[in-house]
């Protein structure tokens, strides 16, 4: 008993970011199935079904083996894939809500610090160089979390990554929730702009989530594909929120941290034009990814090293308590 109980101390930080997103997939499982989705079957409850058990499988061989590398990885990974799934069906069900839109507030922030959307959208399609990288940069964000997994479950001290996984799903959570309460679509949507300037436009990829947002308001019962891949999140900005997160985290990695900021900040950048969205969503996002890394810092027990003299080096700079 004595060996067991000892197991569970070396993987104490490893039980706390399962509780988090083991919790937040429960929720968002149970909020699921009664939302009146229509799905194919099998899909779903196979993922459902092969995540649980891989989370469980998980935390046993982390348990038996709480030393192997390739084991936290696996653990690490696997947590992170439940988030992800987790976000994908809540965010689904809170849209079912029907919570008045605040598109116009939105708006009418942006045009009083005089930001104009159609400007900025324009220039950028004229540019087609400078649409490349906003869009390169803006499609790394769904592996860049896997690279700093992989990272940081090969450095020797193996918090780091149960910390990191833990400020994913936080953010994840939080996300949600603010949505759930203050949903928004996009600027061109409220502008009602046409299909075909929508595409001409390069915006294809937010007209679906979009389109299924607006659907899911009727409260008509809506057929989800099991491929059916991204979360509808409006504001705040998910995008802009694991920005922080991952260029926070690469700036605990020497070699990687000038590149690191550039390619997230370059993320910040895209996202009125890739992910249509408001400043306002891009600024709330970027506080939700900060109280991420700071809850999850304070949930691990960690303390920040205040000798720091960068600023952005504040937050990944961190001991234990």
């Amino acid at each position: 008993m004595g060996l067991f109980i000892k197991r569970l101390e070396l993987i104490r930080h490893d039980l706390i970011a399962w509780t988090v997103a083991g919790t937040f997939f429960i929720v968002s499982v149970i909020a699921f199935f009664y939302s009146d989705m229509v799905f194919e079957p099998g899909g779903i409850e196979g993922m459902i079904f092969g995540l649980s058990t891989g989370a469980i499988s998980s935390l046993l061989l982390l348990a038996l083996r709480p030393q192997m590398r390739a084991a936290r990885l696996f653990s690490s990974i696997l947590h992170y894939c439940v988030s992800g799934s987790a976000i994908v069906m809540l965010s689904l069900s809170v849209s079912r809500f029907a919570m008045p839109l605040a598109d116009g507030e939105m708006l009418s922030f942006d045009r009083s610090i005089g930001f104009h959307w159609r400007s900025f959208n324009a220039f950028v399609v004229q540019n087609p160089v400078i649409e490349t990288i906003l869009h390169g940069a803006y499609s790394t964000l769904l592996w860049q979390p896997v690279l700093l997994i992989l990272i940081f479950s090969l450095k020797k001290d193996q918090r780091e990554v149960s910390a990191f996984v833990l400020a994913n799903t936080l953010i994840f959570i939080f996300t949600t929730a603010i949505f759930a309460c203050v949903p928004v679509t996009t600027a061109w949507h409220h502008m009602n702009l046409s299909i075909a300037e929508v595409e001409a436009r390069h915006m294809q990829d937010t007209r679906i989530w979009v389109e299924s947002l607006m659907a899911l308001r009727t409260g008509a019962p809506l057929m989800i594909s099991n491929h059916m891949g991204f979360a509808i999140i409006g504001f705040p900005s998910y995008h802009t929120a694991g920005a922080v997160l991952c260029a926070g985290a690469f700036a605990s990695i020497p070699r990687l941290r000038y590149l690191g900021l550039l390619l997230n900040v370059t993320i910040i950048v895209a996202t009125p034009i890739m992910g249509g969205h408001y400043i306002a969503d891009i600024l709330s996002g970027a506080a939700v990814g900060l109280a991420g890394i700071w809850l999850s810092n304070v949930m691990m027990g960690y303390r920040p090293r205040h000798q720091s003299k960068i600023p952005w080096r504040f937050i990944p700079q961190l001991q234990p308590a």
